[in-house]
């Protein structure tokens, strides 16, 4: 069963059990290390190919990579630094960067000091510049909202008072929205004093919301919208049904050009710096025949924890 919404688990100490696992699909299993259908090429470069057994190697020699198992964006992340791993190594080879006492082709310290060398340098934004940037969209600095939520979550196959749950659910939000039932004495009613930390019941504290370029779960969406008192649901979701009622409220504040300055000018830094590095890899993409296998690479399966209580 996988958990509930606005459920969080903790996952640390199942991805150390996890140990080499990797994904879900295709196949890993440890014998699979041939050129089969259970070992599909990742990525070809200068016509070799390097296949899923490569990979599984390179994410269990280096453990801090593992925090990225669980994600769709994880998995691609690491194909990514596998594949720029191989890339910017050769490229160092190819051209004998200089190199710090100790640092040899073969580890990570010569990848890192290859790109290093490789990737153009950006320059801090001019003061000139970052100010544009906040006059341009100064909402995009503005703090995240927040809202304050309470919740009543069902097992959908629970019937309630001999009734199915979604029916009774959506009966008694309508009577809700009528004013004619209150969401706390419905809460009492059928859950109690719930302890259960996994199901947790009544007063969510207060939900951070994503910014709105960044806000892509429909839900979320309907929080940010939602003024204070008013009920969601009954939202189905992984076998629960949930009733959510927006408590209270925190809206965004738009910094002054002083107080946004130093995070306008973080986040253009970055963006120059993202744009050397894709530029950068694109040249050598090229120079180096890469041919990533998106088919394979999009059939990757993040490895999921199953619910951890507390």
């Amino acid at each position: 069963m996988t958990s509930p919404p606005f459920v969080l688990v903790r996952r640390a100490a199942w991805l150390i059990l996890v140990g080499l696992l990797l994904l879900a699909a295709p196949s890993i299993d440890a014998a699979a290390d041939t050129a089969t259908a259970e070992d599909p090429t990742i990525v070809t470069i200068l016509d070799e190919p390097y296949r899923l057994s490569d990979l599984r190697a390179f994410v269990a020699a280096r453990p801090p990579l593992r925090v990225h198992l669980t994600t769709g964006e994880g998995l691609r992340q690491l194909v990514d630094e596998f594949i720029d791993a191989m890339v910017f190594r050769r490229e160092g080879e190819r051209l004998a960067l200089p190199m710090p006492s100790g640092v040899e082709a073969g580890q990570d310290a010569f990848y890192f000091e290859s790109r290093a060398r490789l990737v153009p340098r950006c320059s801090p934004p001019s003061e000139e510049e970052a100010r544009a940037a906040f006059e341009a969209d100064p909402a995009r600095f503005a703090t995240p909202p927040f809202v304050r939520v309470s919740r009543l979550l069902w097992s959908r196959a629970t019937p309630i008072e001999g009734r199915a749950a979604n029916a009774y659910l959506a009966e008694a939000a309508e009577q809700i929205r009528r004013g004619e039932l209150d969401f706390a004495m419905l809460l009492d009613t059928l859950v109690g004093d719930s302890t259960d930390e996994l199901l947790r019941q009544g007063d969510l504290g207060f939900v951070k919301l994503a910014p709105v370029r960044q806000r892509t779960d429909p839900l979320e969406q309907a929080l940010a919208e939602a003024p204070v008192g008013a009920l969601l649901g009954p939202i189905d979701s992984d076998g629960y049904l949930s009733l959510l009622q927006v408590t209270d409220r925190r809206e965004p504040i738009l910094p002054s050009w002083p107080a946004a300055r130093s995070a306008i000018e973080r986040e253009l830094l970055a963006t120059c710096r993202a744009r050397a590095l894709a530029e950068t890899r694109s040249e050598l993409f090229a120079r180096y025949r890469v041919e990533v296998n998106e088919e394979t690479v999009s059939a990757l399966r993040p490895v999921t924890a199953p619910p951890v209580r507390r």
